[in-house]
């Protein structure tokens, strides 16, 4: 072991920052310039790759995607054997703020039914509402790894249903014939790791087309019996660029690649001619069936820098210039020749030809107005012909959602202001002094503010965006609540001032020197007020200063702990008994020990290889500490190693602990406050869970509840005994645990029907609860208002269902008869007539002649009455 420290006197005295008026907070992908723009894209793979490190030659993508089907055969069995769940998972919002969608599908129905794709937050499907005009969304591709970025629909044949047919572009095709309910793998396309574009014909023909990457070869396949089987189409192996499919009926498929443009009429044979430019490296294509031949509009990139050309039908290719904010999406009209558009940080249509575009808005417009502004960062683009002659419709996936325009973008409409739930959030921060109040950190969807709706456990939250920007690792500097909250943006440091009627931002410079890669971590004082740690290539501590808002900040530590470029301090964690212990681990997978209240620092002496633990909450110091052991967890990636480790002497040595754990990365760990010791592990594909004394193995909480989605962050709610994650594509989702004994709280439901205790008349029993059909004369109240089905208006104990006389206390079955008054008195469809030996055959007039009291029977009924608690 060796000490990392300097004597105080060599540490550099605390800079003083003042809030900056001059910052700037956007989506991180918007750069000045093309070359920018590439680099920030480039600068986004390399992170993902980060956060996902695997040894040479593991392909970490097979691995989650292999853990997202097991995630899928366990949620089937665990329905199959009706076992109750260990936890409730709770979609809590928002409701309101999209995040990023891509391809839009209208399959043509005539009923207003839309498909959008999303990224890395499954499948969704709208049903139009024709009263308001407006829709609804519902997930129906929870389980489908990595997003649905290509999309194709095939409409009902033949007496077989509809046919869905998704993959990411890294490439898990996937096909639904029962509505999204069940999933196949289609046959055919199992060495194809990287997808470029999904189409299918319009022709009749079912043709269903993919464009592809098998090895270091592009290639297009094919299927013609409804995404079962795929084959790919000889003479074209080496194309790696985009394809076209007619899109109004025609038969002709084009595809482009940087060796050539290969075209085809039928579908079956392809020629291929020379492009405008042979040295590009990529190539995306923009074709519309308006002329015949159809008019070609190509882009092509030669090191990132793009050049736009146009073919007339039948001639030759003439150049339009160099598009500026191009990224791939790139779509002509079905109807207009001349209109054409392509997407960057902005939407760009040119109506001329290609000769000039312009944006219908720019994507700091949008917040002023999202219902008809487009967001920013366009994904994709869809043109749909209508069925009259001249109409089109275009769908835009944005990182805010999809958008619809009827118009060729003379005005668009926003349709994921309400219930598309696909937010990308890196960090959620809850008040400790109104739980209630939700503060959450989105990938370009800004800073966004909610208040979770009383109720139902199923009740999910609308979120306000209070400003732009990517921010994570929200830190409360008031002891928990929402006073003073700290997080950080990829280039500055913003306190967030509680206020009304909006917040004030205030926003600080890094500390002198520090250049982090992507979003570095911020960990609150533990003991203290308004200070907080940034962690970089050192630990630096800052400290509001009494006389304003500015932040004194000192270099905590004087150690530089980088081994490499790209490594980083990304985790701090204190001992919740002693604040001057402290643990560190990096980026790299080196864990160390303080002593001193993060001064100085120890290396342990046991490595974690392989070690990725970029969001911070990966680190936690139990406070369940068994004979007295300091117990300490760090998870990272495991596509070799262990995704968790376990120390139990305080950070000096570890072990591996991740029995039943697939090869998957650990992006958070939380402890439950119950006591417990129970310790919740947030995976790029679900939740899991294990007891302290690790005598069992991980167990799965997610399948079949939650999404098959990246869970980023973990907090531990106080006074509660729930995790809320955050997630990367489906918003924010709570774990609700809740033992027997324990009395009853806000968030507790025993019984799993969805309805909290405290609303819940048997939080015992899952089938009454508010809400539920009441099943009427069952002496059950399942709906929990108090009556079981029918009233009981004369209080006798019987609903009018079994009652002969519902507005009479003295019918009822069971109830004295009078002998011969003619009214039935024990609802057994008859009055009674009988002399003193108990029968009589005469009628009532032969009954002991004044119809007196010798004429009283009693009627003995078997059995108890229940009556109602």
């Amino acid at each position: 072991m060796w000490l990392l420290s300097l004597l105080p006197a060599c540490r550099p005295e605390p800079v003083v920052l003042h809030p900056r008026t001059d910052a700037v907070a956007k989506p991180t992908d918007i750069a000045e310039g093309q070359e920018e723009e590439e680099r920030a894209h480039e600068e986004r793979r390399e992170r993902e790759e980060l956060r996902h490190r695997a040894p040479p030659g593991v392909d970490w993508r097979a691995l989650e995607a292999a853990n997202a089907q097991a995630g899928i055969e366990r949620a089937n069995e665990r329905r199959r054997s009706a076992t109750p769940a260990e936890a409730l998972a709770v979609e809590r919002g928002s409701d309101n703020q999209a995040g990023s969608s891509w391809r839009v599908v209208d399959p043509l129905t005539g009923d207003g039914v839309l498909y959008s794709g999303s990224d890395n937050g499954g499948l969704w499907r709208r049903d139009a509402d024709a009263t308001t005009g407006g829709g609804t969304w519902t997930p129906i591709g929870d389980v489908l790894f990595g997003g649905v970025h290509h999309l194709a629909v095939l409409p009902p044949s033949g007496g077989d249903p509809e046919v869905l047919f998704t993959t990411p572009e890294s490439a898990f095709f996937h096909r639904s014939d029962d509505g999204g309910t069940t999933w196949t793998v289609p046959v055919g396309l199992e060495r194809v790791w990287r997808s470029r574009a999904v189409y299918r014909s319009t022709d009749g023909s079912e043709r269903l087309w993919v464009l592809g990457l098998e090895g270091y070869d592009g290639r297009l396949f094919v299927s013609e019996d409804r995404a079962r089987t795929f084959r790919p189409v000889s003479g074209l192996a080496g194309t790696w660029g985009d394809l076209w499919v007619d899109r109004t009926g025609g038969t002709r498929v084009i595809v482009a690649g940087t060796d050539g443009l290969f075209e085809s009429e039928d579908g079956v044979a392809f020629t291929r001619s020379e492009l405008p430019d042979t040295a590009v490296d990529d190539v995306r294509i923009a074709v519309s069936e308006a002329t015949v031949p159809p008019t070609v509009y190509l882009a092509g990139a030669n090191r990132g820098e793009w050049r736009l050309w146009r073919r007339e039908p039948g001639g030759a290719w003439t150049l339009l210039g160099q598009p500026e904010d191009f990224w791939w999406a790139f779509t002509a009209s079905t109807r207009d020749p001349d209109l054409v558009v392509y997407g960057g940080v902005d939407l760009h249509v040119s109506r001329d030809g290609g000769a000039s575009f312009r944006s219908p808005n720019t994507w700091d417009e949008y917040y002023g107005d999202p219902e008809t502004k487009l967001h920013a960062d366009i994904m994709a683009i869809t043109a749909t012909p209508g069925v009259d002659p001249t109409a089109e419709t275009w769908h835009v996936g944005t990182h805010g959602g999809p958008y619809v325009s009827e118009d060729a973008f003379e005005s668009s409409r926003n349709l994921a202001l309400r219930g598309m739930r696909i937010g990308q959030y890196y960090a959620t921060h809850t008040s400790w002094t109104d739980p209630v109040d939700l503060l959450v950190g989105s990938q370009d969807q800004g800073l966004q503010h909610g208040r979770l709706p009383a109720g139902r456990a199923a009740d999910r939250a609308v979120f306000e965006q209070e400003v732009s920007g990517d921010y994570g690792h929200l830190v409360s500097l008031t002891e928990g609540s929402h006073e003073r909250v700290a997080m950080v943006y990829p280039g500055f440091v913003l306190v967030r001032l509680e206020a009304r009627p909006v917040a004030v931002n205030q926003y600080y410079d890094y500390p002198p020197g520090e250049r982090p890669f992507w979003l570095p971590v911020l960990v609150a004082e533990p003991r203290g007020r308004n200070a907080f740690y940034f962690l970089g290539r050192s630990v630096w501590r800052y400290e509001s200063r009494p006389e304003g808002f500015d932040y004194a900040v000192e270099q905590w530590t004087t150690s530089d702990f980088r081994l490499g470029d790209f490594e980083q301090l990304s985790g701090l964690a204190f001992d919740p008994f002693e604040p001057k212990v402290a643990w560190l681990t990096t980026t790299g997978g080196r864990m160390f020990r303080s002593e001193d209240g993060a001064r100085t620092f120890t290396r342990s002496a046991a490595g974690l290889p392989f070690g990725d633990y970029y969001y911070g909450t990966a680190l936690v110091a139990a406070r369940h500490r068994p004979e007295g052991k300091v117990v300490l967890y760090v998870g990272g990636t495991g596509y070799e190693g262990s995704p968790v480790w376990r120390s139990q002497n305080g950070g000096k040595t570890f072990e591996a602990w991740s029995d039943g754990l697939p090869p998957t990365s650990v992006n958070a760990l939380a402890e439950l406050r119950d006591g417990t010791g129970r310790v919740l592990a947030g995976t790029d594909t679900g939740v899991w869970i294990r007891d302290a004394d690790g005598a069992t193995p991980w167990r799965d909480l997610s399948s079949g509840q939650s999404p098959i989605t990246s869970y980023y962050s973990a907090e531990v709610l106080p006074d509660q005994n729930t995790v809320r994650f955050s997630t990367y594509g489906r918003g924010v989702w709570d774990f609700r645990f809740a033992e027997p004994g324990e009395g009853c709280f806000a968030s507790r439901d025993d019984d799993g029907d969805l309805a909290y205790c405290d609303v819940d008349c048997d939080d015992d029993d899952p089938t009454r609860a508010p809400g539920l059909v009441d099943a009427s004369c069952d002496g059950i109240d399942q709906d929990c208002v108090l009556t079981d089905g029918e009233q009981d208006p004369d209080g006798d104990g019987f609903q009018n269902c079994n009652d002969c006389g519902g507005d009479d206390a003295t019918r009822y079955p069971g109830a004295l008869e009078i002998n011969c008054d003619t009214v039935d008195q024990d609802c057994d469809g008859a009055d009674l007539c009988a002399d003193a030996g108990g029968t009589y055959a005469g009628g009532c007039e032969g009954c002991d002649g004044t119809g007196g009291a010798a004429g009283w029977v009693l009627v003995l009924v078997a059995g108890a009455v229940r009556r109602r608690r």
